[in-house]
Parts: structure tokens; sequence; C-alpha cells
């Protein structure tokens, strides 16, 4: 750039994290100030032969003295699962606009633009996870072969030694979140710890999450409930609760999708953040009841262990390979959601993930309703996994809401008029009773039954949508109707 002449138009590709790594805040700064950048466009890792790491393309031209320098550029981001429209038709899975000014304004001048920025920024005010929670890392050891290493001692064991503890040392192997991962014996003597943090604190209850992403995908936590409090290593962020706040609602926080998203939208490293996570935004709890949210996590927890613990004596199953769902994948997952979990033809271990997948989609719910996203950023949200396999869950999950329903934008609708539909009509039934016969409906109960109506008009919707395509087609031949009651008047008259 400093040697190009005026004019001179270029493009460089780079790694990721010189487009947002705090080491090359200088040169981003060069760059926007003598230069207009026409597009900026990220990749995953692998796209290019010898490149193991998130890549990024730059255009741009460099600026002559007297021309002002243009007041924004292009941003776009392609996902690993949407190389192929890439290539095909230059489609991006991201595309914006940021300000240049802006970005030069910023602390660190990040060319990067993070997924969902929108989102994270809808409420400035909101309370950091940090608030409720104290996040840190684990244990890091000194290496062996350190000066001050003891010799003849051992940081880690596979077995039980004398003087050491029982701990978890990595987050690697097939567990789920409803579980844990397996435990090794744990070294906690000063002379072989380079830096204890919350580590060796043991005794106290925990929350614990993967350091190293799970996968590649949006989806990359597996928390868990250490109810014990045991010792844990530096590959593990520890979560304990700082105020009134239960393992329930820091295990749902760590495993749902916001929080998910938002590591996602970090960056391009390899590790989940703790920083990050100090920041991400949540509900202010204290205005909120917690015990609808806490009840749904014990309702999984316990009906997903009972079932891990009903399929240790079964024989394997093989994995089915994971791919991205057509439309007749999204319109089959819609007609189960229709059937409901209990549908004749499933079989039992498959009804009884459908019903684990239901129960963590409350969970899920319950945290966004706390979250009170407007509609569409939570529609947003959860169209961002769309197509992209859950980890660390019993269940198959390929996305929610299917992306060709647009009639809800809410997950807690989607359920109650799918999966929950029985408790919700029901629960309709009681009050259309209570009008009638009961002497009457409170004021609370009127307000209540007016948007059970709503829920039962849209899942005449969705039902239309799932048989015809379309939501706002009839459910039947509505002509028809007609002539048959009119044929059948025309008979009782005769009669």
């Amino acid at each position: 750039v400093r040697s190009a002449q005026p004019g001179t138009a270029f493009g460089v590709v780079v790694p990721q994290t010189i487009l947002e790594g705090n080491w090359f805040t200088a040169l981003r700064r060069d760059l926007m100030e003598q230069c207009d950048i026409q597009e900026i466009t990220v990749f995953p890792d692998k796209v290019f032969q010898f490149a193991d790491v998130e890549t990024g393309i730059i255009l741009a031209r460099k600026r002559p003295a007297a021309a002002k320098p243009h007041p924004h550029y292009a941003f776009r981001r392609v996902r690993e699962s949407g190389m192929e429209g890439f290539i095909n038709g230059y489609r991006a899975d991201q595309n914006s606009r940021p300000s240049v000014q802006e970005r030069l304004q910023t602390e660190d001048a990040r060319l990067v633009v993070p997924r969902l920025a929108e989102l994270w920024t809808a409420n400035p005010s909101a309370p950091r996870f940090s608030s409720i929670a104290t996040i840190a890392h684990g244990v890091f050891y000194r290496p062996q072969i350190h000066p001050k290493f003891p010799r003849g001692q051992t940081a880690v064991s596979p077995s039980q030694r004398p003087g050491l503890w029982e701990g978890f040392v990595t987050s690697s192997g097939e567990w789920e979140t409803h579980g844990s991962p397996k435990t090794a014996w744990m070294n906690l003597h000063r002379d072989v710890i380079s830096r204890p943090v919350e580590g060796t604190v043991h005794g106290r209850p925990q929350v614990l999450l993967n350091k190293a992403r799970i996968s590649r995908t949006e989806w990359r936590h597996k928390a868990f409930i250490d109810a014990t409090g045991k010792p844990f290593t530096d590959r593990f962020i520890v979560f304990r609760a700082t105020h009134s706040c239960s393992l329930e609602v820091l295990w749902a926080f760590c495993n749902s999708p916001y929080a998910n998203a938002y590591s996602f939208s970090d960056s391009a490293k390899r590790d989940i953040n703790a920083t990050l996570l100090r920041e991400m935004p949540t509900p202010g709890l204290s205005g909120h009841d917690l015990k609808p949210l806490e009840t749904a996590v014990r309702a999984y927890l316990t009906a997903a262990r009972a079932f891990s613990e009903s399929q240790r004596n079964e024989p394997p199953q093989p994995k089915r390979r994971a791919k991205k769902p057509s439309a007749e994948d999204a319109a089959e997952d819609a007609q189960l959601a229709l059937d409901g979990i209990e549908s004749a033809e499933a079989q039992p271990a498959d009804a009884a993930r459908e019903h684990l997948r239901a129960l963590h989609w409350r969970v899920d719910a319950e945290v966004l309703k706390l979250y009170a996203l407007p509609a569409e950023f939570e529609r947003e949200l959860l169209d961002f996994f769309d197509g992209v396999p859950r980890v660390g869950v019993p269940f198959e999950q390929r996305g929610y809401i299917p992306l060709a329903f647009r009639e809800t934008q809410r997950l807690d609708e989607y359920l109650r008029i799918t999966d929950e539909w029985e408790q919700t009509d029901e629960r309709r039934c009681q009050l259309v009773e209570k009008r009638y016969r009961g002497g009457g409906r409170t004021a609370a109960e009127n307000a209540e039954f007016t948007d059970l109506q709503r829920l039962y008009d849209l899942r005449r919707c969705f039902c239309r949508w799932v048989q015809t395509g379309d939501a706002h087609s009839p459910l039947i031949d509505e002509a028809k109707l007609r002539q048959l009651q009119e044929e059948d008047a025309r008979r009782t008259d005769d009669e």
C-alpha cells in the first residue's frame, strides 16, 4: 500500500486475524486512511489448499491525494455450508455496508463485522454475563520441561494416585450436556502450577464450559453442571453464580442459541473467549420469574439422563450423515411437529428423542422469553442455525422454525402450536367452559383466552402450510363443504 501509486487497485488474501486481531490495529488504520476499500469477503478455514485458518480477501484502491474517501465498504461473509452458492453465484451468507469512519473511531478498528451485529447492540444498557456469574479459566500447568517443575511429578494422571484430586482435564470425547466428560486425576501442588486461576477451588457447585470449540459450526458450546465442584484445567471456563441465580439458569444460558451465536460471531478463534462471554448481554434477572426456566431445565435433564441410562444396554445404532435440509426435509420435520411426539409410527427411541428435543426447545424458548428480543431479531437468531446439526444433545436438530413458515417469529409460539398443542388447546377449552358454565372469567383470564385464540388461528395457519405449502390457503375445500351442507339440508327436508 505504501509503495503503490495513487489510483492503484489491488486484491490480497490475508488470514482473518489481520482483519480483527489486536496486533494489526495500526495496519488497519493505515489501510482505511490511505485507501478506499471496495469489498472485504471472509471465508471459513481450508478454503485455500495451504491455509488451515479462516481467510479474507481485501479488494481496495490506493486513494488519490485530492479524492474524497468512500464512506462505506462492502462486507461479505461466506459460511462453510454456503461455499457452493458463492462459487456458483457469488452469493454470501452475510452482506452489510459498514461505515469506514465508525470503524476508525473504534478502539481496535476491526474490519470484520460481527454476525448478527444488530442483535448484540439491540439493548446497550443490558447487564453483562459477568454481573450474574464469576467467569474464569481453570488451572494452567507448567510444562514438565520447565526448570521449576518438580522432578518425578506429573500434572495429570488417567488413574488415581496418592495426593491427586479427581477433576476435569479435557472436554474431548462423546459426552452430552446432561452428563459430563470423563474425569482424570490432577496434581494441585503449587510447584507444578503456573497459574491456578479458579481451577483449584473444589467443593463449590459450578457450570463448566468447553474452552475448545466443539465444532466449526454455529453450535460450539457444551456446558454441563458439576454439582460437587471438582477442580479443572484451563481447557474449561467456569461459571459460578454471584447472585440468586441457580446452576440450571447458568446451564440454560451457556447452552442457549443466543450464547452459541454470540461465541460464533466473535472471530475465527479456535478457543471460546472467556473475556467475550463476560461481556455477553443478559436479561436483568432480578425482575423476572426464573421458575419456568428452572423447571424446564430440570425436566430436560431428568428425561435426558433417564434416556441415556435406558440406552446403555441397547446395541449402538449407525450414525446418519448430517446433511443440509431440503424443502422436503423441512416439510417432513414440520409434519412430525404437527403429528406430535407420540406418533404411532415412531419407534420408542425415536419418540423419546423427539420428546427430548421438545423439552430442550422449551428451555431455549424460556431463555429467549427472558431476553424479550424484538420478534424479528428472535427469528433472525433462530434462522441462524438453520441446517446446522446441534451438538451435545441425544436428539437430531437441524434448525428451529422451518424457514418457509413465516407466520410466527418466536420459538415459544411455535412450540405451543406444535409439540405443546395438546396442553395449549386444553387450556383454551377450559377457559371456554368457564365462560359459559363457570360464571364468567376474570380480566386476566379474558386476556389469556384472547392470546390462546390467536394461537388457535396460528395453529390453523400451520396446518394449512404443512398440507398445502401455503399458510393462507383454505384448510379444506369450503365450496365442497357448502355443497355437502346444502345436500344434507335438502335430504333432511325430504325426510
